[in-house]
């Protein structure tokens, strides 16, 4: 048996996850009282839950990095969770602020993430996989991906990752 196969084998079973949605425009909807559609967020949420995750918070946040920090950082120390999945505010937009927020609170980037999904990108919509800034790392042992907030680029990231949670978490925890 290979050694990431072991790996996988003694991995955790229970993955605790987060999920939140950065869209200035969901979340002054969703202040007005109004039901808000979150399409990207709801198809995170489902796609953890048929894996048998556990959804411990779905929050929307505005694109606001003190707003992003501040759900995150919640999400990791209080809830405890073990995955932090952020969707939205990931391009070029002045307004796109979601890497500037976490970036520097990584104790350790997992830049394979970003590649490997902007590589996947490409092959299907080519060159527009220049304009993302996909990325993911580690905060207090707790692997957080940061990934664009449209539906088919969330189906992309989640390919990528879906079925290796456990085993990322298996390493951050260690």
């Amino acid at each position: 048996m290979k050694s990431y196969d072991l790996h996988r084998v003694s991995a955790p079973s229970e993955i605790k996850c987060s999920v939140i949605t950065v869209s200035t425009s969901r979340y002054s909807e969703a202040l007005k009282g109004h039901r808000v559609e979150d399409v990207s967020g709801s198809q995170i949420v489902k796609a953890l839950m048929e894996k048998g995750y556990t959804i411990i918070s779905k929050k929307i946040v505005s694109d606001n990095i003190q707003m992003i920090r501040k759900e995150t950082l919640r999400s990791v120390y209080e809830e405890n969770c073990n995955v932090v999945i952020l969707t939205g505010g990931t391009g070029l937009t002045s307004s796109d602020v979601t890497i500037e927020a976490l970036f520097p609170l990584f104790d350790k980037e997992l830049p394979g993430f970003g590649e490997i999904f902007r590589y996947k990108t490409f092959s299907k919509a080519e060159s527009v996989a220049l304009m993302s800034r996909a990325s993911a790392g580690l905060i207090s042992k707790c692997a957080v991906f940061c990934m664009p907030g449209s539906p088919d680029a969330v189906e992309t990231a989640l390919e990528l990752i879906i079925n290796e949670l456990p085993h990322i978490v298996k390493h951050a925890c260690e």
